[in-house]
């Protein structure tokens, strides 16, 4: 089975730009000899500990709406960076509860464009 490789990332399958913080971008996409397309999912990124557990890069936040788009909108204003607050908690499934009321730590916006440029340094291949 012929494999090709789709090398604009940075547009999804049907042609639509994705956004600079959507995790989509992460994932390269193939398109198979029938032409259906996929994603390698199993490629992984995670943010430095380093990074996390210094508190000039981080903040703590109350959740009001447990949303992870919500709460990435409120943050960070796009809803497209959900999974940051959840690699910056070690969320490993995202669609389990969200407590209101709760705290989160947040990775600083000004953090987001290098978080943006490790992983495409990682996933362009």
């Amino acid at each position: 089975m012929a494999v090709q490789t789709i090398t604009d990332r940075y547009v999804d399958i049907k042609g639509t730009k994705l956004a600079q913080s959507s995790m989509l971008r992460m994932m390269d996409i193939f398109k198979d000899e029938d032409s259906v397309y996929f994603m390698n999912i199993f490629k992984n990124f995670e943010i430095s500990e380093t990074v996390l557990e210094n508190p000039s890069n981080t903040e703590r936040i109350t959740i009001l709406n447990p949303w992870w788009e919500n709460i990435a909108y409120a943050y960070y204003k796009d809803v497209n960076a959900w999974w940051i607050p959840c690699m910056a908690n070690n969320v490993l499934n995202p669609f389990e509860e969200i407590v209101e009321g709760g705290t989160l730590k947040m990775l600083k916006s000004d953090f987001l464009p290098f978080v943006q440029r490790d992983m495409e340094a990682i996933f362009i291949l």
